[in-house]
This record gives C-alpha cells, structure tokens and sequence, in this order.
C-alpha cells in the first residue's frame, strides 16, 4: 500500500491501477480483512467428503448433485458420506442421479434401476442405461416387458439395449420376440433385431433373417445378410447368392455370410458346399456349374427309397 498523495488527472484520463486504494489510511483495514476472508474460503475443511455430501443434500440444481456424486464416487469411494450420499441419490427427483446411485449400488440400487428402466421420468439415454447396467440380472419376462414398454413409449435407445440382452437369452421365446420385432419395426430397430437374432444362435432365426433379407430395406438386408452368417444353414445360401446381384454393400456381406455358412459344414473346402459322403438329403456344388447346388447321385436313390417306404 504505497503512501503517496493521489495525483490530479484532467478530465477524461483513466485511473491508475490501485488508485482505489490511496485515499487514506482507513482502505488498509478494509482490504486486509477481504483478502484474510478469502484464505479462509480456500483452506480445505478437514473432511472434504462430508463438506461435499452435505452441499449435495442441500443443492437446488440437478447438474451439480450429479457432479458432487461422482466426484465422491471418484475421490472417495470408501467414505462413509459417500455410501450415505448414494442411499439418499436413489429418491433423488432427477432419473440420472437416481441411476448413478443404483449403479454404485449395485444390489442394493436395483429397484432403482428398475424403476428407471421403465421411464419414470427419465430421458431415452438415462432409462437406456438404466437397462444395460441391468443387463444380464434381467429376466427373460422383464426384458421383453421392458422391451414392450420402449417400443410404446418411441424410446430408441432403450429398445435398442433390450434387443441387445434378448439376443443373449437363448430359446424360441426370445426368438420369436426377436423376429416381430425384426418383421414390424423399421430402421434402426429392425437392424437391431436382425444382430440379437444373430447372437441368439437359435436355428430358428433363419425364417424371419431370409424373410427381412428378401423384402427389407438395404440397411436391413445387410444387417440380415450378416446375420445369416451366424445362424444360417445351407438353405440360406441360394437367397445369399442372389442378394450378391443388388448393391456393392449387401453383395460383400452375402458374400461373407456365404463363406461363414460353408466354413461350418462337415467336410467343406472354401467355395464348396458338401457334407459327408452317404447321407441323404445333404447339399453339394456340382463340378461343372460353379455356384450351382445340386443333390448328389448318390444320394438321390436315398431319398427316392425313403418316398416309397
């Protein structure tokens, strides 16, 4: 604090940094006691936990509540307030702390999780993340409960996340929740359903894939062509070979499905379709017609001896 008598300016000239502070001795005091204040502010209290949680429990804004809480998750997350902070995040009036908490939580946070899964005032991603940090706990019946709930309500998002667990159920329920799906939605969705159908391995998911691959859009037909890599069987691979005539994107992937389907068969060499030798109704590739399929010789006295029986 300089001691020096304020210099008269003319009219219009611009003060002087710390001219505030030279107009006697009372500004001294005055400073001194804003700038002890302030170091009182910046001093850390001794637990920065609790000091957290307790401005979380008391903070009007959404946003911040969600920042206190995962930075206790992140800096404390074996504090005592922390846990406590979570327990009372899951009444929390906004869904996305609610979800982080019931995430933390795990076990004890899963009807939270629930709740939000089936939209009670959440957003698409927050109830979509709500069902995959679920995930495999779901049962078979919630997940399409879930699923159903989603599709009604037009959340894209989370109906994405339920195909996606469905495909890990395997059986026909699964299935066949997969397939009307696959057969009544339409874009994103159904190509989500064609990859959960994939992932089911179910035999059975080769009706509806051929089904989207003849008469779906191209996104879906690629998306079924794919899938039928996975879960198709030699009766896919006429359907393939013609899809390879349409666009350069569903001619590589049919192709690709093709050589998937073949590199599961009995005895198959690539670009070759055959199984072994002496069974009936088994498919081969005949030498002189490249891609063609024809049932060999012999096996057609076979089947033509099990008609007569």
């Amino acid at each position: 604090m300089p001691e020096r008598p304020v210099v008269a300016r003319r009219r219009g000239e611009p003060d002087q940094a710390g001219d505030t502070y030279l107009g006697g001795e009372h500004k001294l005091p005055m400073v001194l006691r804003a700038a002890i204040d302030l170091a009182k502010r910046l001093v850390a209290p001794d637990d920065v936990a609790r000091r957290i949680a307790d401005n979380q429990a008391g903070e009007p804004e959404a946003g911040v509540r969600l920042k206190a809480l995962l930075t206790l998750l992140r800096e404390f997350p074996e504090h005592e307030a922390t846990r406590e902070a979570l327990i009372a995040a899951r009444e929390d009036p906004d869904a996305e702390v609610r979800v982080r908490a019931g995430i933390a939580l795990k076990a004890d946070g899963r009807d939270v999780l629930l709740g939000v899964a089936g939209g009670e005032g959440a957003e698409d991603a927050t109830s979509a993340r709500a069902v995959e940090a679920l995930g495999r706990s779901l049962t078979l019946a919630q997940t399409a409960e879930l699923l159903e709930n989603a599709l009604r309500t037009e959340r894209v998002a989370t109906a994405k996340v339920c195909l996606g667990i469905l495909g890990r159920h395997a059986g026909a329920q699964a299935t066949g929740v997969l397939a009307k799906v696959l057969l009544v939605e339409k874009g994103e969705l159904a190509e989500a359903a064609a990859r959960a159908l994939a992932a089911t391995g179910d035999a059975s998911a080769e009706a509806p894939l051929l089904r989207a691959l003849a008469e779906g859009a191209p996104a879906l037909q690629q998306a079924a062509a794919e899938a039928l890599g996975r879960v198709g069987s030699a009766a896919a691979v006429p359907p393939l070979r013609a899809a390879e005539s349409q666009d350069a994107a569903l001619r590589g992937a049919a192709r690709q499905a093709v050589a998937e389907i073949q590199s599961r068969l009995v005895g198959a060499a690539p670009g070759q379709l055959s199984l072994a030798g002496g069974e009936a109704g088994q498919l081969s590739i005949a030498e002189d017609e490249v891609g063609h399929l024809s049932l060999s010789e012999a096996q057609q006295p076979a089947k033509e001896s099990g008609l007569k029986n």
